[in-house]
């Protein structure tokens, strides 16, 4: 009998893996503050998520910081 664990750590990073060579191609579809609408493809958007991590990292957030947009009023 196959044991019942999977071959793989089922990790965030194995799903966007998997999302991004599947549904690449699909477009996301977001409201913007404003009420336009962008759209991107499912490669762009973790495109740029990956772009983001990268900047996070060189300014020092190390895993499980909190990080929050600053706001100016």
């Amino acid at each position: 009998m196959k044991a019942l664990t999977m071959d793989y750590p089922l990790t965030l990073s194995a799903i966007v893996r998997r999302a991004e060579a599947l549904f690449g191609h699909k477009q996301v579809t977001s409201r913007l503050p404003d009420k336009s609408i962008c759209r991107h493809s499912c490669a762009d958007v973790i495109d740029r998520a990956s772009r983001l991590a990268v900047a996070l990292r060189g300014l020092g957030v190390q895993p499980g910081d909190r990080v929050a947009p600053v706001i100016q009023i």
